[in-house]
């Protein structure tokens, strides 16, 4: 059994055909999109707490673990990945209408952005990913409990007076949370700090600020709102 298991731990190594991690180690919490391959990989890592374990309440997994699905599932139209066909092959299979509709919108990100004070072209890949990444999960988790009308969602203690909208961007907002270095910052980083990873997309949802009930001149409820689909 030892020498099974040795046996295949060293193949994780081995060059792979159509299938693989060229990024980091499969136990190295990590997901990624790959152009070429049109596939979407998360690391055996990334399904564990606090993305994902089968013992909480599911808004807690689809905020997290299902943010980072949609998160991937976006850069499949991607500024780059876009001119790639589903066989991965470069090809504008795009209609003139539809790159028109979509610049569009990728001009109302970088705007978005530009007004947190960080560059909004240069982050504008990860910036749309985790708009639409959030979307889609939320999305998601709303069309379950659709399918199951009388499933009872158990609240997590300490925090039975949320709803379950509220306890689904509450997750999300944990998943976030870290210290932003104050100086030091990679100037040339596709990613914004990661408070502005999670309000920048909470505010382009109009469902926050109905779960949270947010008044007409609230951060979280503006007038103009940033989304692809």
């Amino acid at each position: 059994m030892r020498q099974k298991l040795l046996s295949r731990l060293s193949r994780y190594d081995l060059a792979v055909e159509r299938m693989g991690f060229s990024v980091a180690s499969p136990v190295i919490p990590n997901a990624y999109y790959d152009v070429k391959l049109n596939k979407v990989f998360i690391h055996v890592g990334y399904i564990q707490l606090p993305f994902f374990t089968p013992s909480v309440p599911d808004y807690v997994n689809y905020a997290g673990l299902g943010h980072t699905v949609g998160h991937e599932l976006m850069h499949a139209f991607g500024i780059k990945a876009r001119g790639y066909d589903h066989d991965g092959i470069e090809r504008n299979w795009w209609s003139n209408d539809s790159a028109t509709k979509y610049d569009n919108k990728m001009d109302c990100f970088i705007e978005q952005y530009n007004g947190y004070g960080v560059d909004g072209r240069r982050t504008l890949e990860e910036n749309m990913a985790d708009n639409v990444g959030l979307v889609l999960a939320y999305n998601a988790y709303k069309k379950k409990l659709s399918k199951h009308p009388d499933y009872a969602e158990p609240a997590l203690p300490g925090l039975e007076k949320f709803t379950l909208d509220q306890m689904f961007f509450i997750t999300a907002t944990s998943q976030s949370c870290a210290i932003d270095p104050l100086t030091g910052v990679n100037p040339d980083s596709p990613y914004t700090p990661e408070k502005l990873r999670i309000f920048g997309p909470l505010q382009n949802m109009k469902e926050l600020s109905v779960a949270f009930n947010c008044s007409e001149d609230s951060k979280m409820n503006p007038k103009n709102r940033c989304s692809v689909w």
